[in-house]
């Protein structure tokens, strides 16, 4: 048994902290900005009951996001932002960040949020692991326990399931499939690989 300093439990604690998104407990910031319950869902539109267009899921998502919802699923998330630009001319629809719960200015990992209204195919898979890549590179230093990604969509091609099974098991870097239906307006979120 030996002594840490302050400096090397925070190094030791950041780390932790990238793998690990559950751990930190926050509370909405509803500053500066007042908050709106129905702001987003007075313009959603739905055919059948399932959404129209792939910005009523994004409002949807938006919404619960600033309620602080589906910690269950994302773990502690600290801010959500939607349509991130990137240097690549597309943007990311939405960006978790997760803070350090001692250094609170230090953003200690992200998850990337692609989401699709109908199927998730091999098209849009490229393009969230060309987000992830872009993240990787611009951003964090090529540190890739600070970046996960996730598809949200209705339904998945087998060839997404494919890859994403042999990515997880080859570079244990797992991409999180979640299928989405809409239960009286609210927008559930259901894991495709582990029910």
């Amino acid at each position: 048994m030996f002594s840490i300093s302050n400096g090397e439990f925070l190094t030791i604690l950041t780390e932790f902290m990238k793998i690990n998104p559950f751990t930190a407990r926050k509370g909405r910031i509803l500053q500066p900005y007042p908050y709106r319950e129905f702001n987003l869902a007075e313009r959603l539109h739905f055919q059948n009951g399932t959404p129209k267009y792939e910005f009523t899921i994004m409002a949807l998502l938006n919404t619960e996001f600033a309620k602080g919802s589906y910690t269950d699923i994302f773990g502690n998330y600290s801010d959500c932002l939607c349509y991130v630009p990137t240097n690549l001319g597309k943007e990311m629809d939405f960006l978790l960040m997760y803070d350090n719960p001692i250094a609170t200015n230090q953003v200690v990992s992200y998850d990337i949020i692609e989401v699709k209204r109908d199927v998730f195919g091999e098209d849009a898979l490229c393009q969230l692991v060309s987000y992830e890549s872009w993240f990787l590179q611009k951003k964090v230093s090529g540190d890739s326990n600070m970046v996960r990604t996730t598809a949200i969509a209705k339904t998945y091609s087998d060839a997404v399931k494919q890859y994403v099974s042999q990515r997880t098991r080859i570079e244990n870097k797992p991409v999180k499939l979640l299928q989405y239906c809409v239960d009286n307006g609210a927008l559930r979120l259901i894991d495709v690989l582990n029910p």
